[in-house]
């Protein structure tokens, strides 16, 4: 370590200090390598087999399909005019005993 790094540490624990300067740290935005290599397999990978395979998940596991739909739904559900739906809503579900 560099004196300048040392002075920002607890000698015992080697722990950053509150209140120390602190590197820049990762660009904002900027992924490693690994990252960006999977992400734009994973895109090449949906480009050519991405309707399919949700299609195939649709049909095979109903349950896993709706449950990745409402993973991507934003959290708060708003009306056009930006008021909160369901505010105050008391919902009872049943469920099919069969």
């Amino acid at each position: 370590m560099s004196e300048e790094t040392d002075k920002d540490r607890d000698p015992n624990t080697g722990r950053f200090l509150k209140g120390g300067k602190g590197g820049p740290g990762r660009p904002k935005g900027s992924r490693s390598k690994l990252s960006e290599d999977f992400f734009k397999a994973l895109f090449e990978d949906f480009q050519d087999n991405g309707v399919k395979a949700i299609m195939a998940m649709r049909l095979e596991s109903p349950k896993d399909y709706a449950k990745m739909i409402a993973s991507l739904q934003s959290k708060e559900i708003t009306g056009e005019d930006g008021a909160e739906l369901f505010s105050g809503l008391d919902v009872n579900i049943k469920r099919d005993p069969s």
